[in-house]
């Protein structure tokens, strides 16, 4: 009986345990802020229970009654709507106060919801605005971007696009467009057609201004992008290639010649409308055959032709492709070719041709290499081709009369990259236009761009820790030959410059190791920085964005010092000559000379209001033209800069109390000593602008903080370095600026846009008395378009003192 009554018991017990519990449920378990989450709970009792239930949501609202139970089992629901994000623990136990048979464990009973952030969507169309020619057609690229709040994965979808003036429809696009957003972002393309009859409805309601509209559904809500349409003559619609045919002498697509013909020319018919540049090239079998620059004006059409030199190619038997490609501006339709073909005859003897230079295998300095070949008597003509592999199609290729062909910038921009070797070959042609002699393939490579001069190391001491014991000792301990000495006033610091007598040495391990000795403030090498420019002969006068027509009424820089740390500025230029008050030379070995790119930089910041050239945008400003780089040879006006030149033109900028330094320049990496005195600038107020340059992160100095860091803003609105290097865009292509002898020139390069900020920031010096507010200065890293930020910076000045004038 004993053993009987123990079991009773432990049964009984583990009913209990079973039948008398809780369990908690809610769904969804994974929703957004604001949406309703239900709840159930669940408890059973082995008798009929006198319990309430409370339950605790675990957001900070407290207790509350979930209701009470008067039956086993027994379900209460209930529900909650949270309104933060986050984990939540949900809460349900007997009521320690109104519950007469409370239930056994689990009591409490839990579950977690997991509560999001709502998800947001935007949207936007580019180009936002067009100007369509009345009376025809035009065809557009648009492109949609969308960007989540949240990484997500969801399909937009738009079934329709709609042009509209207000309420009125005046036509539809029935063609759907579809974007995924994977992550955060997802982009989608319409070549969007505006026929002529849409336009027709437009004017006949006396509208010349409606709308494309396009609603995306399948995100958190819909989403509409606007287009807005400007109906206007084909004379001031935006430049726009129309038509583009191309043809033969007979008139027609194809034509048939023998070998060796003489004189077969193409012809290209463009029809346009609008006014700009137009940027081309011929090509025959991929391969270039000759540009076309043209300034087209007032709509219309041209016919252009082949060059008779060099001539459509007629000594390689079989079907050949002609085509006139149009880089700017792009057609929205496939470019036409059109083919000749060339009947087989007896293939003339080839004399060999001799190759001089540069001699096989040889690697050059990254520049306008020249390359050279022996003349042969009764050849006319030569094509040099090059080659990536001698067994495939050239690269690049071209005719020239002379037995020497020289790379252009815009070749090798191009066409040709560093660390890569080439081939090249030439190709000789008599009178008759017949190939009668050929070189052997030779190879050439390109030299990396160098980060610092070679052998070549910075010391910097502090004043009070250098004695000339010290400099024997280093001196002595590794090899180190001094080159020259200077004092950096702003920083209270002495620079030593030496050379290693150890060739190839590691000059960053070496530095490292200074660095580390006692007494030394910082050493390093003798980094390189190159100026961002490449010419650009079109025509576009990049000032009108600015209008400084109202700036100038009663800002013009008057007595704002402007350091140009650059090349040579042409102090003598018309242009220039009354806004230079101080030049100098921090080039070793080298007197002070005028060249491109500082002449150009100061061009845009200071040129004088004198009826002979340009205007500056701040024409009174004081230039301080600091020569701290020297000008490459060749025809692009690239400077190449160093550590210590630089270093002393900086020091000299802050000691003349320049208000404004302009640093149109870059490299790579940071440069410690140059850091330093950037620092010391910022602390004294003065501003400092510099380019991010081309690379896929900002060069230095503009990637150091307090350096208001400028990218280049394109014809088409777009910035060519990401948003989040620079904090301003502003022009950078077809500049009309300085260059010496009184002349002037079309430029192009971020370096330009340093300048037109450097100028912008000398007009605000004077209008804020060298106290310009800082919430007014550009943020870091937003990528705002200069002209924007002028009406910010201006706004309340120009207001205030055009109320003071009168």
């Amino acid at each position: 009986m004993r053993r009987i009554g123990l079991f009773l018991i432990i049964f009984l017990g583990l009913l209990s345990g079973v039948a008398r519990a809780i369990t908690v449920t809610a769904s969804p378990t994974t929703a957004n802020v604001g949406d309703t989450i239900n709840v159930t709970a669940t408890a059973t009792f082995l008798t009929t229970p006198s319990c309430t239930l409370r339950i605790n949501f675990g957001d900070g609202s407290g207790w509350s009654t979930l209701g009470n139970c008067v039956v086993s089992p027994c379900t209460l629901s209930t529900s909650h709507v949270y309104s933060s994000a986050g984990t939540f623990t949900i809460t349900v136990e007997s009521d320690p106060v109104f519950c007469a048979t409370p239930p056994n464990p689990p009591d409490p009973a839990t579950t977690t919801v997991n509560i999001l952030s709502p998800l947001t969507v935007t949207g936007t169309v580019s180009p936002s605005a067009v100007r369509v020619p009345r009376g025809e057609t035009s065809v557009r690229t648009l492109t949609y971007t969308f960007r989540a709040s949240a990484p997500t994965t969801l399909t937009l979808t738009s079934s329709q696009g709609v042009f509209k003036a207000g309420a009125t429809v005046l036509g539809r696009v029935s063609r759907p467009i579809s974007v995924t957003i994977t992550g955060r972002t997802g982009t989608a393309t319409e070549t969007l057609t505006i026929p002529v009859a849409v336009l027709r409805r437009a004017l006949s309601r006396g509208i010349t201004t409606f709308t494309y509209e396009r609603t995306f559904t399948g995100g958190p809500s819909p989403i509409t992008t606007t287009l807005n349409i400007t109906i206007t003559t084909e004379a001031l619609a935006g430049f726009q290639i129309k038509r583009l045919e191309l043809y033969f002498p007979n008139g027609r697509g194809e034509i048939t010649v023998p070998r060796h013909h003489r004189g077969l020319r193409a012809y290209a018919r463009v029809r346009y409308t609008g006014s700009g540049p137009l940027r081309a090239y011929w090509e025959v079998d991929g391969r270039l055959l000759s540009y076309v620059q043209r300034e087209l004006v007032y709509a219309g059409e041209v016919v252009f032709e082949t060059p008779p030199i060099p001539p459509l190619p007629t000594f390689d038997p079989g079907t050949h492709v002609v085509r006139f490609v149009i880089e700017d501006p792009r057609p929205a339709f496939e470019l036409p070719s059109i083919v000749y073909f060339v009947t087989a005859r007896e293939k003339p003897r080839v004399f060999p041709l001799a190759l001089v230079s540069p001699e096989n295998g040889t690697v050059l300095d990254y520049g306008e290499a020249e390359f050279r070949w022996k003349a042969r008597k009764g050849l006319v003509r030569y094509l040099i081709e090059f080659y990536k592999d001698p067994r495939q199609k050239p690269v690049f290729s071209a005719y020239t009369r002379v037995p020497y062909y020289r790379l252009s910038a815009f070749a090798l921009k191009h066409f040709f990259s560093r660390e890569k070797r080439y081939y090249w070959r030439v190709h000789g042609f008599d009178a008759e236009g017949q190939m009668v002699a050929e070189s052997p393939i030779w190879s050439f490579g390109f030299r990396e761009e160098r980060a610092y001069l070679p052998q070549q190391v910075l010391v910097v001491f502090r004043k009070k820790d250098l004695s000339e014991e010290r400099l024997k000792d280093l001196r002595r301990k590794y090899n180190l030959k001094e080159l020259f000495n200077f004092s950096l006033r702003s920083l209270g610091v002495k620079v030593y410059l030496f050379r290693t007598t150890v060739p190839y040495r590691d000059i960053p391990e070496l530095s490292r190791r200074l660095s580390r000795e006692a007494g030394v403030f910082l050493s390093q090498p003798n980094f390189i920085f190159y100026t961002f420019s490449e010419p650009l002969f079109r025509h576009q006068v990049a000032l009108r964005m600015f209008h400084p027509e109202r700036l100038h009424r009663f800002l013009t820089g008057r007595g704002v010092r402007v350091a140009v740390v650059d090349t040579g500025v042409d102090f003598r230029h018309r242009d220039l000559e009354d806004r230079v008050v101080l030049y100098l030379n921090f080039i070793p070995r080298e007197r002070y000379r005028a060249e491109v790119h500082g002449t150009a930089v100061a061009g845009i910041i200071a040129a004088s209001e004198n009826g002979f050239g340009i205007l500056g945008l701040a024409p009174e400003a004081e230039i301080l033209a600091l020569r701290a780089c020297r000008e490459l040879p060749g025809a692009s006006p690239r400077g190449e800069c160093y550590s210590t030149t630089l270093a002393r033109a900086l020091d000299r900028a802050l000691t003349e109390k320049a208000q404004v330094i302009n640093l149109s320049l870059g490299r790579k990496g940071a440069d410690p000593l140059l850091a330093r005195l950037l620092d010391r600038a910022r602390s004294l107020g003065v501003l400092v602008v510099a380019p991010v340059g081309y690379g896929k992160r900002p060069a230095f100095p503009a990637s150091h903080p307090g350096v208001i860091a400028v990218g280049s803003l394109e014809a088409r609105g777009t910035s060519r370095i990401s948003g989040e290097a620079a904090d301003l865009l502003a022009p950078a292509e077809k500049i009309l600026t300085t260059v010496p002898g009184n002349r002037h020139n079309f430029l192009s390069g971020t370096s330009f846009s340093a300048a037109f900020v450097s100028g912008l920031l000398a007009l605000a010096e004077e209008g804020y008395r060298d106290r310009i507010p800082e919430k007014l200065l550009p943020e870091k890293g937003k990528a705002l378009p200069a002209p924007e930020w002028t009406k910010n910076l201006f706004a309340g000045l120009l207001n205030q003192k055009a109320t003071a004038r009168h």
